[in-house]
């Protein structure tokens, strides 16, 4: 049994495990008390489309830490065509596509696969960093033993952070890292040069840190919206929605038998909204959450058909 077939079987049946769930409990879900208001509405309408706004702005970002004068226009094309290939069977296919995309407007490949390797250091970085504060901070729920204890996983919080930064930044100036990753994406477009390590500044880590914080952030909060619709929640659970929607989100990216993490993700975001309603309940709004992101998603590509047809 090859790869493909694996990769489709373990889809399909998380797939067909939520819509059995989904079908199963129906009546659950038709007589649910949904209470979606205007007002929440309105804002998912809002927040929908910053998901894919802000990765464009980030991978701009860090083409731009490696000195590549590519307009925003252009990168905005490169992201959005290529992230519709990581819908392919593998999900790896955004990277080679987006290295063509970008030789066509003079960068180079070695250039392309730095910006790659930044690009996929920084995003699991930056989710794990997330994930590990909600842990640290209080989402285990352990603030009753004390402001002291409090205090201390602040602390206890600051100092990993601070590890983790110098950890990253050593990460980016292994030679053997750079030139095993490097090796890795050329081994997906074929050859290439080797990337033994990447120059970029301290600013440069600390901005592209807070462009992808904002990245996970706000399809977070769309996902919170969905839920808000579903069961009475408050606010201060919004932060533990970005962090599961955060942790959801790297299963997804490190399971390259799903193409764009699909059921990988819904699986885990269903169990855990299944502890605030039902399972069935919960598979619906996550399944909703995929529908409404692939939607903003297609606007984008229009958007990106669009201007490349406008050039010359």
């Amino acid at each position: 049994m090859n790869k493909k077939t694996i990769s489709v079987l373990l889809i399909s049946g998380i797939l067909v495990f939520l819509g059995w769930k989904i079908w199963r409990d129906w009546e659950t879900v038709i007589d649910f008390k949904w209470n979606f208001s205007l007002f929440d509405l309105t804002l998912f309408l809002i927040f929908l489309p910053l998901p894919f706004i802000f990765n464009v702005v980030a991978w701009h970002l860090v083409t731009r830490s490696q000195g590549e004068k590519i307009s925003f226009s252009k990168n905005f094309e490169a992201w959005m065509f290529s992230n519709f290939a990581r819908y392919l069977p593998g999900g790896i296919w955004q990277y080679p596509s987006r290295i063509l995309l970008l030789s066509k407007e003079g960068v180079s490949k070695e250039s392309c696969i730095k910006c790659l390797v930044l690009e996929a250091l920084f995003v699991v970085f930056v989710g794990l960093l997330i994930v590990f504060f909600v842990l640290i901070s209080g989402g285990l729920n352990l603030s009753f033993i004390g402001a002291g204890f409090i205090i201390k996983q602040q602390v206890l919080f600051i100092f990993l952070t601070l590890l983790f930064l110098a950890f990253f930044f050593l990460l980016v100036k292994s030679q053997r890292l750079m030139s095993f990753t490097s090796q890795l994406f050329s081994s997906l477009t074929g050859k290439g040069q080797n990337v033994k390590n990447i120059q970029i500044s301290p600013v440069w880590v600390l901005l592209l840190i807070f462009a992808y914080f904002l990245v996970f952030l706000f399809p977070g909060v769309i996902l919170f919206l969905l839920a808000k619709g579903a069961v009475a929640i408050t606010l201060n659970l919004l932060y533990i929605f970005v962090s599961v929607y955060t942790a959801s989100w790297l299963l997804g990216y490190v399971a390259f038998f799903a193409p764009a993490g699909i059921g990988v993700r819904e699986a885990a975001l269903a169990g855990f909204l299944s502890v605030y309603m039902p399972f069935s309940v919960a598979a619906v709004v996550v399944i909703a959450l995929r529908v409404a992101l692939i939607a903003s998603e297609a606007i984008g590509f229009g958007l990106a058909v669009l201007l490349s047809k406008r050039r010359p």
